[in-house]
């Protein structure tokens, strides 16, 4: 008999995800109002976030498990946290402009 570990202890919960991700969002949107251009740092840091998650959803095994004990609102939740990360800064720079050529 295989000996199973559970898999949400080794994991990040909801509240570190969104953490992380509005800790990024606060400092990507004010470097964007600051340089419009600089959204694009938020567009790296989803890249990131986003390949933390990619092996959750590759592995099978993992994937599996996951769902099993955390749901599918979980991987949901990773990516959305992570996807915010470029659009609240991309929103900021298109603001910004605006504001710019009124």
């Amino acid at each position: 008999m295989p000996v199973m570990a559970e898999v949400a202890d080794k994991l990040p919960g909801y509240g570190d995800q969104w953490l992380v991700a509005i800790v990024a969002i606060a400092v990507c949107s004010a470097l964007t109002w600051w340089r419009p251009a600089l959204w694009v740092v938020g567009l790296l840091v989803t890249v990131v976030l986003g390949w933390g998650m990619l092996d959750i959803v590759l592995d099978p095994a993992m994937r599996s498990a996951v769902i099993a004990e955390l749901g599918m609102g979980y991987l949901f939740s990773g990516f959305s946290a992570a996807g915010a990360v470029t659009l609240v800064p991309l929103l900021v720079a298109m603001i910004r402009r605006r504001h710019n050529k009124m």
